[in-house]
C-alpha cells in the first residue's frame, strides 16, 4: 500500500489518520474501523472512476459531499460504532476536498492500528521476489533489530539489480546494488 505523495500532503493524510485514529479509540472501535477501512481501500483501488473523480479539480467540495453520501448510503456508513464514523469521516474530507489523500490516510491509520498491537510494517525493496524462507529470514532479523512483530510489505523493482531496500517509517536502509555502483562510481570520480 506504499503511496507517494508530496512531504506536505503526507504530513495533512497523517494528520487526518491520527484525529481518525483518535476517535476510533476513544469509540472503541479501531479494530472494525480498520477493517472497514481496508475493505474501502481495496474496492475504490480498483476503481478508475474514484481516481479519475478525485484527482479531477473540476469537481466541487459539494459535489464531492453527494458523492461521498451516495458511496456511504450504499456501503452503509451511517449511525453509530465504526460504519458512522466512516461515514461522517469520508464526509469531512469531501467538504475539505481532501479525498486525494484518502490512501494514504488508510495506510497511516493501519500503521498506528497495527503498532498499538504490537506489529510494524516494513518495507522492503528487492529486485526479485523473495522466497519463503528468505521472507522468514528477514522477519527474525527484523524483529531482532526492532524488537517488534514485522509485517512485510515486499515490492519488486529490476532497477535496484540485487540486495535490499528497507523502510521502517521515515528510516531507510539501502543495501541495494544500484546504491552500492554508485557510491563507487563516486568514491573513484573523487581518487581520479
Amino acid at each position: 500500500m506504499a503511496i507517494a505523495y508530496s512531504s506536505s500532503m503526507s504530513l495533512v493524510a497523517r494528520r487526518y489518520a491520527e484525529s481518525l485514529f483518535s476517535l476510533a479509540v476513544q469509540a472503541g472501535c479501531v479494530a472494525s474501523l480498520g477493517k472497514k477501512l481496508s475493505a474501502l481501500f481495496v474496492s475504490l483501488k480498483e476503481s478508475s472512476d474514484w481516481s479519475d473523480f478525485i484527482a479531477n479539480p473540476v469537481f466541487s467540495a459539494r459535489d464531492q459531499l453527494k458523492v461521498v453520501d451516495a458511496l456511504a448510503n450504499h456501503l452503509g456508513l451511517h449511525g453509530k460504532g465504526s460504519s458512522g464514523l466512516l461515514g461522517d469521516f469520508l464526509k469531512v474530507l469531501a467538504l475539505k476536498k481532501r479525498l486525494s489523500i484518502l490512501f494514504s490516510i488508510i495506510q497511516v491509520f493501519e500503521d498506528r492500528a497495527a503498532s498499538m498491537q504490537g506489529y510494524l510494517f516494513v518495507d522492503v525493496v528487492s529486485a526479485y521476489s523473495l522466497d519463503k524462507i528468505e521472507k522468514e529470514e528477514l522477519k527474525t532479523l527484523l524483529f531482532c533489530a526492532l524488537s517488534k512483530n514485522i509485517i512485510l510489505n515486499l515490492l519488486i523493482d529490476p532497477t535496484i539489480l540485487g540486495g535490499l531496500i528497507v523502510r521502517v517509517g521515515s528510516h531507510q536502509i539501502d543495501a541495494s546494488l544500484r546504491t552500492q555502483l554508485s557510491l563507487l562510481k563516486f568514491a573513484l570520480k573523487e581518487v581520479s
